[in-house]
């Protein structure tokens, strides 16, 4: 007896009717055992796997690569011969893609729990598991750990109050530094100059701004000779894609007494309940949404946007117009390139690397690079 079971787009989340073929794995007449990869469709909030539920052979395949499907849209069907009234049923507990009565996790889902170290048993057992249901869950149970330390959330008002009359040098003196400057130059803050060890001394990164000194110098800047109240220092190294230079910056102007606010733009937009680490960058036009963690020594690029209840760990870099949606955590010494975009749920490793406009569709480990492409490999650091 043959036996033909639709293949039917589902609904991935209340607000998409219609979602984008990503990739199709199979074509017509192409035999498929129960657990196959058939295609992958994305949505505005997610990424999803569509497999074969039996085995049986591909039939009536009427969708494309970078196509559009409508939920509910047969676009395959799947013949089966031979199994008489059991095709089409879902596997018995006992089967491979199956754990407890109407609960079903796909091979490719149980392997990418393995990858991740998350445990079947901890995972919701209803419906279907796939493998953007496991990346979902490691994502949201690493964003449920506690904190390195505990930050106050911003207030504004008493940002602007701890800044009034105090004097700032500012370490660097190319890009990023004028950038900085300017900041500072909005929220009040008299800058005396720019530290630099590259750069000529009197170099002008702003009008009435320059380089002042080397950074063997750097602890006579510590206090100004009319105050015993130490200056504030803000740091002007920014890092395309390498964010260690930064943090050896932050640590030695710790180390030399410095105190290192965040700086945070007038023109962002900051959501309630957020903390902002020490030595941070909030530039002009970000937007940090409510209930989000910042870390040490980030930089929120001009015009970035990080959507609610987002962790960003020390040290990373969203750069200009980069797009996190919420609840993602991103690593350590993580950069997320000029006007790429992060699905939501989405766990970022430490050290990773996305590049400019790249999509991230699913969770990386640490050390990753993700090309625009989509190619995901090992990163490699230069020099």
């Amino acid at each position: 007896m043959t036996k033909t079971i639709d293949v039917v787009i589902p609904r991935a989340n209340t607000n998409d009717d219609q979602a984008r073929v990503v990739e199709v794995c199979v074509e017509n007449g192409q035999r498929v055992s129960e657990g196959d990869l058939l295609f992958t469709i994305e949505t505005t909030k997610s990424t999803i796997d569509i497999e074969a539920e039996v085995t049986g052979t591909i039939r009536d395949l009427s969708l494309a690569a970078d196509g559009v499907v409508s939920v509910g849209q047969v676009v395959a069907s799947l013949w089966v011969e031979g199994v008489g009234e059991a095709a089409g049923r879902p596997p018995s507990p006992e089967s491979d893609a199956s754990v407890t009565g109407q609960w079903r996790i796909t091979a490719r889902a149980r392997k990418r729990a393995k990858q991740l170290g998350v445990k079947l048993e901890d995972l919701e057992a209803s419906g279907v598991t796939d493998v953007a249901s496991v990346e979902r869950y490691f994502a949201q149970q690493q964003l449920s750990k506690a904190p390195d330390q505990d930050l106050p959330h911003f207030d504004r008002n008493d940002y602007l109050y701890r800044l009034a009359g105090r004097e700032a040098i500012v370490f660097g003196g190319g890009g990023h530094s004028a950038v900085v400057m300017d900041a500072l130059a909005q929220l009040g803050v008299s800058v005396v100059g720019a530290i630099d060890d590259v750069l000529d001394l009197g170099t002008e990164v702003l009008p009435g701004r320059h380089v002042v000194d080397r950074v063997a110098r750097l602890a006579d800047f510590l206090y100004s000779p009319d105050s015993e109240v130490p200056r504030l220092a803000f740091v002007g190294v920014g890092g395309q894609t390498d964010n260690r230079p930064r943090e050896r910056v932050v640590n030695l102007l710790q180390e030399t007494g410095f105190e290192l606010p965040p700086l945070v733009h007038p023109s962002a937009i900051i959501g309630e309940a957020v903390s902002i680490g020490a030595a941070t960058c909030v530039l002009a036009g970000s937007v940090i949404g409510p209930r989000c963690r910042v870390g040490t020594g980030v930089i929120v690029n001009q015009a970035a946007q990080l959507c609610h209840d987002g962790q960003v760990a020390d040290f990373a870099h969203l750069a200009p117009g980069a797009l996190v949606a919420g609840w993602c955590g991103i690593g350590r010494r993580t950069t997320v390139g000029m006007g790429a975009t992060v699905m939501d749920h989405i766990k970022l490793g430490e050290e990773c690397l996305v590049h400019n406009g790249a999509a991230v569709t699913g969770t990386l480990a640490d050390g990753q690079e993700l090309s625009r492409g989509g190619e995901r490999r090992r990163r490699v650091y230069g020099g």
